[in-house]
């Protein structure tokens, strides 16, 4: 099966201006999203380096995982100070230096932002192509508890801070490159950050944007999509998801979508290098699978039933658990101590905090209830989907 490292080698040698933007560049340009590029890239959009000297001086940097003796790590970590997200970054970016379709990019305006006062993680970065366009892409979540609980007040919330942080980023962009085309793209909680800066950017922004791609990204609360803004835009705007996709269906979604077929399992197909490629194109299946589409019913059930306020005091409820950890990320959460804190500080949540809780649970298991249908299983989700 041909994935993004097979694409690579077999276009790798012809150039965006011989051979324009095609499906399979997006799912490149949000792997690349996930890299390291803080220090290698600059913030200012009007300072462009290019991307095949950033990944070198990156992969120089890069601490990999290594049989050496503790004694050569050690020396090794006093000269190289970060590391890959992803087990396959390392051949992804040993493919892209020795790529001439996107070594000779130029990229800018490398942006990566936490906050946990704002409950916000927000990482954007642009590629400038050589015919004159520029591809805006924006990072999905990463290893942080702050980023995770931003992806769960999308649940309740109409405008997140990253959110807010998007439609800036891809206006301030659009007004530097004023006079070229736009391409906007993300994976994940990228995705549903790519379209909503498209959705509610202005108009004349809006106008210059060839396309939105949203890879397994998240869609919105029904008082997003009732805007005008989406209507702008909709009919450009595609989303990909693997076939047993649960990222790419939550909350709802009014573009069209296509089902790409994955080599993983489960929650595992959302990871981008499992994704088929062929001559350029996302690999389609037949559909999403049934385990797939009663955990969508499911889900969106269960949020139905929940008013926003609920929705908003439970996820705070449970963010205020998982604070009481002291972790900054998910490996940390899955420490020993980190669990025990946890227990404790559930135990220790207000009488409402509680009642919330059980509610919510109940809640949850009607609605699995209701999903489950009497009969056959349903052989398609309620929203139709295209092929690829």
């Amino acid at each position: 099966m041909s994935d993004i490292y097979d694409y690579l080698e077999w276009r790798g040698d012809i150039g965006f201006s011989d051979l324009g933007m095609c499906e399979a560049d997006y799912i490149v340009f949000c792997a690349l999203s996930y890299l390291p590029f803080d220090g290698l890239v600059p913030e200012d959009p009007k300072s462009p380096v290019l991307l095949g000297d950033a990944i070198a001086r990156m992969r120089e940097l890069v601490i990999l995982p290594s049989k050496q003796k503790k004694t050569k790590k050690a020396a090794v970590k006093e000269t190289r100070d970060r590391e890959y997200m992803f087990k396959g970054d390392d051949r992804l970016t040993e493919l892209i230096a020795d790529s001439a379709r996107f070594a000779q990019l130029r990229m800018c305006g490398f942006v990566n932002r936490i906050d946990t006062g704002e409950q916000k993680q927000f990482c954007a970065m642009t590629f400038l192509l050589p015919t004159g366009a520029v591809v805006v892409t924006f990072r999905g979540t990463d290893n942080t508890i702050v980023g995770w609980k931003e992806d769960f007040n999308m649940g309740f919330m109409c405008e997140l801070p990253s959110q807010k942080d998007a439609v800036a980023y891809l206006t301030d962009i659009a007004g530097i490159y004023s006079k070229a085309d736009i391409y906007v793209c993300g994976h994940s909680k990228g995705g549903n950050l790519a379209m909503y800066a498209s959705f509610f950017c202005r108009e004349k922004v809006q106008r210059r944007i060839c396309a939105v791609r949203n890879l397994d990204g998240p869609g919105f609360i029904e008082e997003v999509l009732e805007k005008d803004g989406p209507k702008g835009i909709l009919s450009r705007t595609k989303t990909y998801v693997p076939q047993s996709s649960v990222v790419g269906m939550l909350l709802s979604h009014e573009e069209p979508y296509y089902v790409v077929h994955s080599r993983n399992y489960a929650l595992m197909q959302h990871h981008l290098n499992s994704w088929e490629i062929r001559r350029g194109e996302p690999v389609g299946d037949g559909g999403t699978t049934e385990s797939s589409q009663l955990i969508d019913r499911t889900l969106k059930q269960w949020i139905s039933e929940m008013t926003i306020e609920q929705r908003g005091e439970l996820i705070d409820g449970f963010y205020e658990v998982i604070s009481k950890a002291d972790a900054t990320t998910l490996s940390e959460l899955t420490r020993g101590k980190s669990t025990v804190a946890m227990i404790k500080a559930m135990s220790r949540l207000d009488g409402e905090k509680k009642v919330l809780f059980r509610t919510a649970y109940k809640i949850f298991k009607q609605s699995l209830k209701q999903s489950l249908p009497t009969g056959k299983l349903f052989a398609a989700s309620t929203r139709k989907t295209a092929g690829v």
